[in-house]
């Protein structure tokens, strides 16, 4: 049976990837988020919480350590999720040659985060060479980034059912089926509060 719960963009991304990492990539003891040891105001009896904690932990996801705070409703930018994937996945093999991207510079924060998540196959250009970095990405995008960057396969009989599984499938771009199917069957579409709506 495949759950599926329905939430904020960020909150897809720190549940698959929490989901998706296993303690094995990461000793835990070794590397410990300074935010561990106190608790972020907002995240506190939170339905994702021990998720949040568990990427913090891993500092893949940080929280605003002057205020504690986390902004679990907050959007991300691609730049920012960028900046996750890379931190998640480091040991990634990288599949495609590197593309100068005509929206950032040298010296932009998240530059080699972008370049590598470009080269690990998770993101694309947005746009020709753009990769539109404060553009706030979408569930699905999350959802199919993290579904071609893991090189996840979905059978085609829930390809052509996802009209089954969600009361909104007809919103998923054609080009995201694929990648959506394969991340549904993976077990990390996680929707709440209607496990049948998927954006």
């Amino acid at each position: 049976m495949i759950k599926i719960y329905k939430l904020h963009p960020i909150l897809a991304l720190v549940v698959a990837l929490s989901t998706i990492i296993t303690l094995e990539l990461f000793d835990s003891k070794k590397i410990r988020s300074a935010l561990a040891e106190t608790t972020l105001q907002d995240i506190e009896n939170h339905f994702a919480q021990a998720c949040i904690n568990s990427l913090l932990d891993k500092k893949i996801i940080f929280g605003d350590d002057k205020n504690l705070t986390f902004r679990p409703n907050a959007p991300v930018t691609r730049a920012e999720f960028a900046a996750m994937i890379t931190k998640a996945f480091p040991d990634t093999k990288l599949v495609r040659d590197s593309m100068k991207f005509v929206d950032i510079p040298q010296d932009y924060w998240a530059d080699d985060a972008i370049q590598k998540s470009y080269e690990m196959g998770f993101l694309s250009p947005y746009i020709g060479k753009a990769f539109n970095p404060t553009l706030k990405i979408k569930r699905w995008q999350v959802l199919t980034a993290l579904s071609v960057g893991l090189k996840y396969q979905a059978s085609t009989s829930l390809e052509q059912n996802l009209n089954k599984i969600f009361e909104d499938a007809e919103a998923i771009p054609e080009d995201a089926k694929k990648a959506i199917a394969a991340a549904t069957e993976k077990g990390i579409v996680v929707n709440y509060p209607n496990v049948r709506l998927l954006n």
